[in-house]
Parts: structure tokens; sequence; C-alpha cells
């Protein structure tokens, strides 16, 4: 009997609470989303630049970057966070500025930036006296695999878990929905047991308000329908899967021509010796 009442008790919370908790874990779930795909979306940005001030070094455009692989990676990218981040919270010359450089703080992606900068020069530093071109497909995945900033949701909540609850929360409140369902049936069943055929009146009275509690708790069943709908919708316009994957593809290609232009330096430092030794000799 104290295990029933237990029950009852736990089913009567459930019913009450249900529909409130399903509002809330939907507005939770886009906070998250919206906090991951802003985040790697910002990211993708600061890599842009880098991959522009690449190609100027390539090109030529820009100059005293050095001769070393260590020594152009370093300057382009600090070049590129100066002009990323510190040039646009001083200046704020683009109508976004104001904006983007406030998520800059609260997402914390000035502070992944740098770290990524650092792990960067660190693989470099091994990278420039090899004669054979790394695998910065392996370096790069894990330049973001290991970033602290990167790998967290507004510094908080683990990226990679978020993204794996968000896709199969939509199916979880399908079962939400459905669970409110049969709790409010259960719930209403036991009204019919003092149901008097012969009073016509009340019971007319009494089914009434069970068709009703019934009709109420198929409510629960439309709701989850609707929040797994939107969720679903929200997850493939603003994910974030695409976006890593063309940081990481613009990240290593950048360090490919910067390490090709490196080794170009070099080849053309040799062939400058070698024709000054040629002509004293």
């Amino acid at each position: 009997m104290v295990s029933q009442e237990i029950f009852n008790k736990i089913l009567l919370y459930s019913s009450e609470n249900l529909v409130p908790f399903m509002l809330i874990l939907f507005l939770g779930a886009i906070v998250f989303r919206f906090g991951a795909y802003i985040t790697v979306k910002l990211l993708n940005e600061f890599v842009n630049h880098f991959e522009i001030n690449t190609m100027d070094a390539v090109t030529g455009k820009k100059t005293g970057l050095g001769k070393g692989f260590y020594e152009i990676v370093k300057n382009v990218l600090w070049n590129s966070f100066e002009e990323h981040f510190v040039f646009k919270s001083k200046f704020k010359r683009r109508k976004l500025d104001r904006l983007t450089s406030f998520s800059d703080r609260v997402l914390l992606i000035k502070e992944g930036s740098r770290r990524m900068i650092d792990d960067t020069l660190n693989h470099a530093k091994y990278c420039s006296d090899s004669k054979n071109k790394p695998d910065f497909n392996e370096i790069v995945a894990y330049l973001i695999k290991s970033n602290p900033v990167f790998k967290k949701v507004y510094g908080v909540a683990p990226l990679e878990t978020i993204s794996e609850v968000l896709s199969v929360l939509p199916n979880i409140f399908v079962v939400l929905g459905i669970f409110g369902t049969f709790i409010g049936i259960m719930l209403a069943l036991p009204e019919l047991n003092g149901m008097d055929l012969s009073n016509l009146e009340a019971t007319k009275k009494t089914m009434d308000e069970f068709l009703l509690k019934i009709a109420f708790s198929m409510n629960t069943s439309i709701l989850g329908i609707i929040l797994s709908i939107g969720l679903n919708i929200i997850n493939s316009l603003f994910s974030s899967d695409v976006i890593v994957e063309n940081i990481k593809d613009t990240f290593r290609n950048s360090l490919g021509l910067l390490w090709s232009e490196s080794h170009a330096v070099h080849a053309k430092a040799r062939k400058s010796k070698d024709k000054i030794k040629a002509k004293a000799s």
C-alpha cells in the first residue's frame, strides 16, 4: 500500500510538472545549441582571417615574416590575432564589431584562440627542423580537441556531450509526450469506478470530466511532437559539425601553405649561396 501511494504521488507530480519541464528543457536546448554554433562560428572567422594573411604571405603581399617555418607561422598567427581581436575591440569599425567583441568575451573566443596559437607554435618548433612535411591533419585535429575553451560551451558544458544530447533530445521529447499521455489516462481511469449508471446526469458529468482529462493528457503528446520537430529544425539549421570540419580544413591548408613557403624561402637562400660560392671560386 505504501509503495502504491508513493507511485501515485510520483504520477501526480509528473502530470503537474511534465509540461513545464519539457518547455524548460527545450529552451535550454536552444541556448546551448546557439552557444555551440556561435562558438565555432566565431572561431571559424578567426581561422578565415588567418587564411587571408597566409595567402598574403605566400603571394608576397606581406613581407618580413621570417624565413623558417616557425617564424613565419608565429608572425602570421599573431598578426591575425591582433587584427581580428585587438583592432576589432579597439576601433569597432564595422557595425557588428561591438556585438562580436561582446560574444568573444562571453564565449572566451579570444582566450581560446590565444591558446590555439600557443599550441600551434609548440608543434611548429618541432616541425621546423623536419625535412618531411608533417601530418597537419592530425596536428589540427589535436589542436581543436585539446583546446579547453572550444571543448566547452560557455566554458562549462562539454561541446561533444552537448552535441550528442541535442541530437537525441527530439526523440526524448516524443517519449516524454507519450509518457505524459499515459500518466493522464492512468490518473483519469479510477474516476470511472465511482459512476452510478442509474444516475444518468451524474454519469454524464463523470464521463465528461474523464474525457476532458484524457483530451488534456493528449496535449503532452502533441507538445512533445511539436518540440521534437522544432528542435530537429534548429539542429539542422545551426549544426556546428560542418563548421568544425571547415575550420580543420582551412587551418590545415594554411599551415601546409606556410610550410611550403618556408621551404621555398630556404631553397632560394641555398641557391643564392651556391651562386655566390660559384662566383667566388
